[in-house]
């Protein structure tokens, strides 16, 4: 029903704003008062992602952008956006993005130069 979408429509919101701690589905379903089963597969039919994946996907465009326009680490960029280890970090955005956190930004830096 319409409020059930709307109520979906509001979770990439929710998300940005704990970017660093992903609420669990129950959380998400009391602060948006709809049913959980359908809370997870509406997301996943608008979104075409689990709300995990989509939430990771948040993350690792947030830490990109920190690799590019920051001086920041990355151990301080995994940390930034949630990773308490650096080496998982890595390997999701390196599955992400096809390339290192720091290939990544040597690449962008070979455009700069």
């Amino acid at each position: 029903d319409e409020f059930e979408i709307n109520q979906i429509k509001k979770i990439p919101e929710v998300l940005m704003k704990n970017l660093y701690e992903l609420p669990t589905v129950n959380i998400l379903s009391k602060q948006l008062a709809i049913n959980k089963n359908k809370l997870a597969k509406g997301f996943k039919v608008i979104y075409g992602d689990t709300i995990f994946r989509y939430h990771r996907k948040m993350c690792l465009e947030r830490a990109a952008i920190l690799l590019l326009d920051t001086d920041k680490s990355i151990n301080e960029i995994a940390l930034d956006v949630g990773y308490s280890n650096p080496s998982n970090f890595c390997y999701a955005f390196k599955k992400e993005f096809g390339v290192t956190p720091l290939q990544y930004k040597d690449d962008s830096l070979k455009f700069v130069n």
